[in-house]
């Protein structure tokens, strides 16, 4: 369990660095599409790499194959992409707010469609954490003018990244080696955003030593690593338990906006860290009260 918790926690600081990042790549001359396709195409390199050192085989059924090519389409390249374009519109903490619904996704579709036991526990951490994040973002304060489209592109990340969380512990292929997983994932959200930067004429160089750097190390590199913990997160404690522990993920990105931007730390801000980190030890400690009931009833 412990371990599972530390993935999440390891995936939400790279995640919470990621956009950050991405910011910076579009506003150095590289169009949303155009950083996704080099960011998914740098993870897929690095998956590849690592399944060849670690000796694991790449092959698999087709129709496994085919699920987890649209799988990253879907779950990792439609959510990047939509998600950083909809920063373009609304601001980045209301675009977070929406996007970070997901949770609540995939706990109302595991406890619905898979008949999952809801707890006090678990409840009480969508309160403290669907708090957290409006206090950290500070919704009240972005205006009342908000642009449909940026609403909707982010709600639409939310959807695709519940997709993606529960795919990855419901669907045929859980049983996978977690590298194999990444490369077809990869390989399938590559494919797709090749396709649009190419048929949008969004394709372009990076310009730039820092630009490069960025690209390959932070949002390729860190992007591979990210994923790889957030599945392995997934097999050890479950998709509905991840999303919860994930939602560390705005706490970083608050962090890293502070560094690198010299923003000031809020006391709204504050509380809503208290509330976020509440809502993953309430997470931690409803799994430990199952597994201890578990362990009691096999007695």
């Amino acid at each position: 369990m412990l371990q599972g918790i530390l993935c999440i926690v390891g995936a939400s600081l790279i995640f919470g660095i990621l956009p950050t990042t991405a910011r910076y790549l579009v506003i150095s001359g590289l169009p949303p599409a155009c950083v996704t396709f080099y960011t998914q195409g740098v993870l897929t390199l690095t998956a590849y790499i690592a399944s060849k050192l670690r000796h694991e085989s790449l092959r698999i059924e087709r129709a496994s194959a085919g699920r987890l090519l649209m799988l990253g389409a879907i779950g990792m390249g439609i959510t990047a992409f939509l998600i950083n374009t909809s920063t373009q519109y609304i601001p980045v903490g209301v675009a977070t707010v929406i996007h970070f619904m997901y949770p609540t996704i995939v706990t109302i579709v595991m406890l619905t469609v898979f008949k999952q036991k809801a707890t006090w526990f678990k409840l009480l951490a969508i309160i403290c954490s669907i708090t957290g994040l409006l206090l950290i973002t500070n919704v009240k304060g972005s205006g009342g003018n908000l642009s449909l489209l940026g609403i909707v592109l982010a709600a639409g990340s939310s959807l695709t990244y519940s997709f993606y969380m529960i795919s990855n512990e419901k669907a045929g292929f859980a049983s996978l080696p977690l590298l194999t997983r990444l490369v077809y994932a990869g390989l399938g959200s590559t494919i797709l955003f090749g396709i649009v930067s190419a048929a949008t004429d969004s394709l372009r160089m990076p310009h730039g030593l820092l630009v490069w750097i960025i690209l390959i190390l932070i949002n390729g590199v860190g992007n591979f690593t990210a994923h790889f913990l957030i599945v392995k997160g997934i097999r050890l404690i479950g998709a509905s338990n991840v999303s919860f522990v994930n939602m560390l993920e705005p706490v970083a990105s608050v962090i890293v906006s502070l560094i690198v931007y010299h923003d000031v730390l809020k006391q709204n801000m504050i509380f809503g860290i208290v509330l976020i980190l509440s809502a993953v030890l309430l997470v931690a400690v409803d799994n430990k009260l199952i597994e201890a009931r578990q362990a009691k009833e096999e007695q």
